[in-house]
């Protein structure tokens, strides 16, 4: 496990694209805080995100699994979990970070939902494909289908 902690006054390239990040959701969302104290983040290998997500044992995932989830944010731990080999440097791959960033933020504004836990989902989406739309990226069209799943709980 490859591990980068983001701890406050940290300089470095990995702490200024997470800052840079942070300050770009907040300008979507005022009630964040883009200064916030930066989550730790982990690098992981595939197998492990989606048995964190799913909340399985390791040896149930399959190899065809792997691919499914991207991230994970552990709201406990305020870390975020990404894949082995992720690059920081990768306008391509940002948008990942973005979307677990939106749930450390929801987690330190305190603004989660225990009523609707898809709640953060929906938000977490719509921020990231606003991301990748303002970088000219094309939105991957099962977010969209996910984030429409996920409202719901929401009247917009």
């Amino acid at each position: 496990m490859v591990a980068f902690a983001g701890n406050a006054g940290e300089s470095g390239s990995k702490a200024d694209v997470i800052r840079d990040h942070m300050r770009w959701i907040a300008v979507q969302n005022p009630s964040y805080d883009g200064n916030a104290r930066l989550p730790a983040v982990r690098l992981v290998p595939r197998k492990n995100l989606f048995a964190m997500a799913y909340e399985k044992d390791i040896a149930e995932v399959t190899d065809a699994a792997e691919g499914v989830i991207l991230g994970v944010y552990d709201s406990d731990s305020e870390t975020v979990y990404l894949p082995e080999g992720f690059s920081f440097s990768d306008p391509k791959a940002a948008h990942v970070l973005v979307h677990e960033l939106v749930h450390h933020l929801q987690n330190v504004a305190g603004v989660t939902d225990p009523t609707c836990p898809e709640q953060g989902e929906w938000e977490a989406y719509k921020i990231e494909s606003a991301f990748q739309q303002e970088r000219g990226q094309e939105v991957d069209p099962n977010l969209l289908i996910v984030a429409a799943g996920l409202s719901m709980c929401h009247d917009d």
